[in-house]
């Protein structure tokens, strides 16, 4: 069960990192890439929703990109609540966007990027 969760993750990873390098680039201003990680209907990424946000956090900081991110666990377990709790009080996600979201990713749709 760890190896596919961990491939899961991998999978996920990559497919957010080419949304969101798509979205920077497309991205006409230079301020942060404001970005809503959707958890709605994905009950398995619940289960990596830490590794995954951290991992995307720091990729993006060592990019250079500014990268806000906030999570909608609307319907989520109290356990992955918990989690996103968490992310926010350690300053890794915003509880809520500074401004509209450039880009809603939800990893259950596996279609791309979504205007809000």
């Amino acid at each position: 069960m760890a190896d596919v969760n961990k491939l899961l993750l991998l999978s996920v990873s990559y497919w957010c990192i080419l949304v969101i390098l798509e979205g920077a680039v497309l991205k006409p201003t230079s301020g942060p890439v404001r970005v809503i990680v959707s958890l709605t209907g994905c009950p398995d990424l619940q289960e990596v929703v830490e590794p995954l946000v951290r991992c995307l956090k720091l990729g993006w900081q060592l990019a250079g990109v500014d990268l806000e991110i906030a999570v909608d666990a609307r319907g989520c377990s109290h356990q992955c609540v918990a989690v996103v709790r968490k992310l926010v009080d350690d300053g890794v996600i915003a509880s809520h966007l500074s401004a509209e979201a450039d880009f809603v990713i939800n990893p259950s749709s596996c279609v791309g990027p979504t205007q809000p």
